[in-house]
């Protein structure tokens, strides 16, 4: 026990080591999402194969399938409309709060699926390494997680992962992300055995690492970070070939199906063509390797935005004829100026007994009220600068906007 104790103390230290240095120039990364048909050292970019961000042909054909074939089930895997939908994430600390905050966005979004539930089994220092071992305790954990919710592992049909091998240090390409490709192979056959109705497996590609300085496993530093993403095309793209070892489809099959869900890696500070950026003051924490609350509700949002919005997605994710996420360009929904001072119009056909929420960024509730009429002006000025959500809520949908008060 003693000894067990001083490991976990020294790995607990090494992190508290690491220092952050916004300053460190890296050498500047293309993202995948925008290399698409150009190459990286004789590899081609996209998050799919061909220099695509999007799944095509029969790999997008059996997505449909898949995601039409996700069904509430009982504790005996037996489709029940009382059943539960389980959706599991994987992986470590940062995932573990990303998740976290994905789940709080969720929750407060009345378009759910109410057959949905989701279970955060992520725990921090765990690395593929460790996780693809079965009888590992991050296995023991998933499972007492899921006894504390009445959940059956029969009843997971979906998984979202974000993973590293925290023990490797081969920084060579495409040896190193070659080889996590393996490694994540490995935890996805186990994954398989272990709920064997899982059917999609939404994987992401880790933060930026670039400002790390020393103090964290060498597995989690640049330019792992960035090969991250690779490993995860190069996956997905073994799977579209149904590579031996990667099958997800026929008799017996040896994986669930891998598809991308967020590819969250930016050049350092740049903003991405997409408009998604990572700032190294605000996002991350002292180490420059874990996020702080609001990098952490950055890719929880990210991780909303897909799920809510993917045409395939969205077929367990919400509920049957659900409203989608509205913004301020909506035909029939207005909310403007945005961004701005505080002073926000909102306008419809018919506000006549909405119910108006206002949410924080890590979607704490500020107000509800209800409101009268066709339009309404609410007045936020005097909260301070950064994102809101503005929850409206009518007899028959939600509508939730992200609001940028200046």
């Amino acid at each position: 026990m003693k000894a067990h104790f001083l490991i976990v103390m020294i790995g607990y230290c090494s992190v508290l080591m690491g220092q952050k240095d916004c300053q460190q120039s890296r050498k500047a990364f293309v993202p995948l999402n925008e290399l698409g048909t150009g190459y990286f050292r004789g590899h081609q970019g996209g998050l799919y194969s061909g220099g695509l961000n999007n799944p095509t042909g029969t790999f997008l054909e059996d997505l449909k399938l898949f995601s039409d074939g996700i069904k509430p089930l009982d504790s005996n895997a037996q489709f029940s409309t009382t059943g539960q939908i389980v959706f599991i994430g994987v992986g470590a600390s940062n995932p573990r709060t990303e998740f976290q905050a994905f789940q709080k966005m969720a929750d407060t979004f009345r378009g759910i699926n109410r057959s949905l539930r989701t279970v955060n089994t992520c725990i921090g220092g765990q690395g593929v390494q460790k996780m693809n071992q079965l009888s590992d305790n991050y296995w023991k954990q998933a499972d007492k997680m899921m006894d504390s919710m009445g959940l059956s592992n029969l009843q997971v049909q979906i998984a979202w992962i974000e993973t590293e091998n925290t023990a490797s240090a081969d920084s060579s390409f495409p040896g190193g992300p070659r080889s996590l490709v393996s490694d994540v192979r490995v935890l996805l056959q186990m994954m398989k055995v272990k709920y064997p109705n899982l059917k999609l497996c939404y994987l992401s590609a880790r933060t930026y690492a670039g400002w790390v300085s020393g103090g964290t496993g060498r597995g989690l530093e640049y330019p792992r970070d960035y090969y991250n993403g690779w490993a995860m095309k190069w996956l997905i793209d073994s799977a579209i070939n149904q590579t031996n070892g990667f099958t997800y489809k026929g008799a017996s099959p040896s994986i669930p199906m891998p598809v991308y869900s967020t590819y969250n890696w930016t050049n350092g500070n740049q903003t991405r063509q997409d408009g998604f950026s990572m700032n190294c003051d605000t996002d991350f924490g002292g180490d420059g390797l874990h996020l702080s609350v609001a990098g952490e509700n950055k890719i929880g949002e990210q991780l909303f935005n897909f799920f809510s919005n993917d045409v395939n997605a969205i077929k367990w994710f919400k509920a049957t004829n659900s409203t989608s996420i509205e913004s301020s360009s909506s035909k029939v929904f207005q909310l403007y100026p945005n961004p701005g001072n505080g002073l926000i119009n909102l306008s419809s056909i018919d506000l006549s007994k909405s119910r108006v929420r206002i949410y924080n960024s890590v979607m704490q509730e500020l107000r509800n009220f209800e409101i009268e009429g066709d339009n309404q002006t609410i007045d936020i000025s005097d909260y301070g600068s950064g994102f809101y959500w503005i929850r409206l809520s009518t007899d028959q949908e939600d509508i939730i906007f992200k609001y940028l008060k200046l």
